[in-house]
């Protein structure tokens, strides 16, 4: 019955150790998906605030005068459904006065038969919108991050933030590995 017990292995499970390329390659897959997210605006333009639940745009305020250089901001906007909107509300139109921005308007009538509303800028002129051409409403300032996101929603400012995020693996790459060897191999040149 010994002989038995004698022919038995006893294997050891390896554990799991983490090491420094585990953790690069893990801050690479988060830079990959941190990418990824920042090219939806750019890939998906008006389509990613259904997906994200808001955009970041340039919003130019009301009540400045058109005859002047106009000021704008870049905001966090959120989709807006006709039933939300009341009289006195401020919505965003695109591309009023034939630009690429959002411009904030003054809600002063409804037509929820014909889907419409009556808008203004400049409390002067009044304008009708249906409400396919209402874009939103402003759901805040943008942050640094948000400016960040604004800025990777153009070709420009996407390659300078693939740029980016390439130098920053770079460094952390060095740091992690490259580093380490030098200082070893100077070691190794001493003795």
């Amino acid at each position: 019955m010994n002989n038995n017990l004698d022919n038995i292995e006893v294997k050891d499970k390896k554990k799991f150790k983490l090491n420094k390329k585990h953790i690069f390659g893990s801050i690479v897959i988060i830079a990959v998906l941190h990418l990824v997210l920042m090219a939806m605006p750019l890939v998906f333009k008006e389509q990613s605030k259904n997906l994200l639940g808001y955009q970041y745009q340039i919003v130019i305020h009301k009540n400045q005068e058109l005859d002047e250089e106009l000021n704008g901001q870049v905001m966090r906007i959120r989709p807006l459904e006709l039933d939300e909107i009341s009289i006195g509300d401020t919505v965003l139109i695109y591309g009023l006065y034939s630009n690429n921005y959002y411009w904030e308007v003054e809600v002063l009538e409804i037509n929820q038969q014909s889907a419409t509303i009556k808008a203004t800028f400049d409390d002067v002129i009044r304008n009708t919108y249906h409400v396919d051409e209402v874009g939103g409403e402003v759901n805040g300032t943008s942050n640094f991050i948000g400016t960040f996101y604004y800025t990777a929603s153009t070709p420009r400012g996407f390659v300078s933030m693939v740029i980016l995020h390439a130098l920053a693996l770079f460094v952390t790459h060095y740091f992690m590995f490259q580093k380490k060897k030098k200082i070893e191999e100077g070691d190794l040149n001493e003795e």
